[in-house]
């Protein structure tokens, strides 16, 4: 580690997968299997409460 780069916290990394997952069953679910739009209804949720926990 450089001296001047800080560590990235897991809470930071949080919303990012949470795109990434969101972004893999929206692909997903339009190629292969409709099935995998169902991961939305667990991502998107978790994202909006991460984003509204960062703003306050």
């Amino acid at each position: 580690m450089y001296r001047k780069q800080r560590p990235v916290s897991a809470g930071s990394a949080m919303p990012v997968i949470l795109v990434l997952a969101s972004a893999i069953a929206v692909e997903q679910g339009y190629v292969v299997n409709p099935k995998w739009y169902l991961w939305l209804l667990i991502t998107v949720p978790l994202l909006v409460v991460k984003a509204c926990g960062v703003r306050k």
